[in-house]
């Protein structure tokens, strides 16, 4: 079996992980691009997709506890 060859960003790269940590406040899900198991692109859109499926379950139960309301 070949071993996945471990990877760096590259400058754009590194933009957008920083650009995705100043927007959410967390860091991107890179592990696995860095440990060269799947590309940057899968790995962004992965963290796209955590970063939404959070903010949608905290948005609800946010939303739903408005303080004096039943």
């Amino acid at each position: 079996m070949i071993e996945p060859t471990p990877r760096k960003f590259n400058r754009r790269q590194k933009s957008w992980v920083t650009l995705y940590q100043n927007e959410t406040g967390f860091d991107a899900m890179m592990d696995d691009f860095l440990a060269g198991n799947e590309t940057f692109l899968i790995a962004a859109k992965k963290s796209v997709r955590w970063f939404e499926d959070w903010s949608s379950d905290a948005y609800l139960n946010i939303s739903r506890q408005y303080p004096g309301e039943k």
